[in-house]
């Protein structure tokens, strides 16, 4: 352990107001542990930070320090909400959401993959330090030098020292929001109401009118064989569905009323991006646009901020609390800006039970079948009794199951099926931080594309754009390889509809976006046909993309 130093922060104080008379800055000082040389915050009339330090280090505390200083209650509540926690303050209401976040058990796998991912310098020093400056202003407000936030105080809550995983957990949360869509269970509605012929046939017509980011003729280019090969064209026929009983199907609709999935349109959730080519401009150098058509909430989703390391980075864009990463912004040298790619990359599947139903029916690659234990653990959930006495859910509703195919959403134990859920963000070995920590560092629009080419989860398309031309499209994340076509509702465990693998880095949808071009993004499909890899139930609307 290097030896912690203290050394002086000065903050300077703006007019707030934009009509307010502008004054000299006044300074106040203070004292905050792990920073090596002076760092000064300055929020300007509009309450932007701008952050400006001696090294990378040292900048990473000051951002710790600023975002609990900022967002403090955002970060207390978004990690319970990740923890599952939040029902002990919001009572019984909370519990089937926190009930789901301790289903895919996000904190014990951002502990996970944060005792791996520590080893690698380019994630423990930003993750180690912006956890110090959080710390920092954390017991400022312990020792009364600075107020807690009124919701923490109005809740009684004393929040407990941020970790380097409290920032992983913040990732796989964004997981969450913006890849956990479950159309399967969703499609059963339509199953029920129309048939299967109906539910296969719905979207017959509108899958003809998709616009894809990438041209057909560029997409054609980049991948030659799916063109020439038949065998790869026509492929996304449906297939067999597994149909529950009535009592799973009410079961069913109890989970999805407590987790809403992505209504076709996804007004609520929509964003924009595009990028043109560098000769269609007046000026002769490539614009960039990006709206995250986030909804107007207190806090904000995003935290705006400006970072300044002489000779390293000086960038100003949106990060996320309680995560050191600008999402969406700009450096001296590259713009960036993210949408939500709503690929499919959860299966959930119809799992056959055994008659003591403490098994699991599977399937090898050799076609032989077994049997699985299913894992059970409990939840750590309360029940207020009369919305007051708080208890420990009974034990016979207080299990979570797990089979090899990832977490149970719904036990029918009538029928003796577990509907369970695969996710391509439950790969945690896969999971790496180093590139996508310090993607605002970067120079070139290659660059930053070659950075957040190793996200997982959760799903971007990310476009960039550099001072000499170069332009970039990027649909990141991990898909899966499906070899058996989909067909509507919960895919059957017969060992036909198993993954294959994951879609490599290097085939994912990507471009560099010619000088007299341009690309659209509006959560609509990134490539077409031309494209070696299926890419079902992309149901966001083209039009805004068109």
């Amino acid at each position: 352990m290097r030896p912690i130093r203290t050394v002086l922060v000065v903050i300077l104080a703006l007019a707030l107001l934009p009509d307010s008379p502008r004054s000299g800055p006044t300074a106040s000082s203070m004292r905050v542990h792990g920073l090596t040389a002076p760092a000064t915050i300055t929020t300007d009339r509009w309450g932007i930070p701008h952050l400006e330090a001696a090294s990378l280090p040292d900048l990473y505390v000051a951002w710790g320090w600023v975002a609990a200083r900022d967002r403090l209650w955002q970060m207390t509540a978004t990690r319970a909400a990740a923890e599952g926690r939040t029902h002990r303050w919001l009572g019984n209401a909370a519990l089937q959401a926190d009930g789901g976040a301790q289903l895919f058990r996000l904190r014990e796998r951002a502990a996970a993959i944060w005792r791996r991912e520590r080893a690698d310098s380019s994630v423990a020093m930003p993750l180690e330090r912006y956890a110090e400056g959080v710390n920092a202003y954390l017991n400022e407000c312990r020792s009364g030098q600075r107020p807690w936030p009124t919701e923490l105080v109005r809740l009684g809550e004393r929040p407990r020292d941020w970790t380097p995983e409290d920032c992983v957990l913040v990732l796989l949360g964004f997981g969450i929001t913006l890849d956990l869509e479950l159309p399967e269970l969703a499609e059963l509605r339509t199953i029920r109401q129309f048939g299967l012929e109906g539910a296969t046939q719905r979207r017959r017509f509108e899958d003809r009118w998709l616009y894809d980011t990438i041209p057909d003729s560029a997409a054609a280019r980049m991948w030659p064989a799916r063109c020439t090969d038949p065998a790869t064209l026509g492929r996304m026929s449906p297939t067999s569905v597994a149909t529950p009983s009535p009592a799973a199907e009410r079961a069913i609709d109890a989970w999805l009323a407590a987790h809403p999935v992505h209504e076709p349109e996804g007004g609520d959730r929509a964003s924009n991006e595009f990028v043109v080519g560098a000769r269609r401009a007046a000026r002769g150098k490539p614009l960039l646009a990006n709206d995250p058509h986030l909804a107007l909430t207190t806090p904000g989703a995003f935290h705006v901020l400006h970072l300044h390391v002489p000779g390293q980075v000086d960038a100003i864009g949106a990060s996320a609390p309680g995560l050191p990463l600008i999402v969406s912004g700009r450096n001296r040298r590259v713009a960036w800006g993210a949408t939500a790619v709503s690929a499919d990359v959860i299966d959930v599947y119809a799992d056959t039970l055994s008659a003591d139903r403490r098994r699991v029916r599977t399937h090898a690659a050799d076609g032989t079948a077994g049997w699985a234990p299913v894992r059970t653990t409990p939840y750590d959930l309360l029940y207020r009794i009369a919305g007051v006495i708080p208890i420990p859910v009974l034990p016979f509703m207080n299990v979570r199951r797990e089979t090899p195919h990832g977490p149970v959403l719904v036990w029918d134990d009538k029928a003796g099926i577990a509907y369970s859920a695969r996710w391509t963000a439950l790969e945690d070995d896969r999971i790496r931080l180093g590139g996508i920590l310090g993607m605002e560092r970067s120079r070139t629009a290659a660059e930053l594309d070659g950075r957040a080419a190793t996200l997982v989860t959760p799903c971007l398309n990310l476009m960039a754009a550099d001072v000499d031309g170069g332009t970039t499209y990027r649909a990141c994340g991990l898909l899966p390889i499906r070899p058996t076509p989909l067909g509507p509702g919960p895919v059957p465990s017969d060992g036909r509809h198993e993954w294959t693998g994951f879609v490599p880095t290097a085939d994912m949808p990507h471009w560099s976006v010619p000088a007299t071009g341009f690309a659209v993004n509006a959560n609509n499909r990134p490539v077409g046909a031309p494209w070696p890899w299926d890419s079902p139930r992309y149901d966001w609307a083209h039009d805004r993309a068109r």
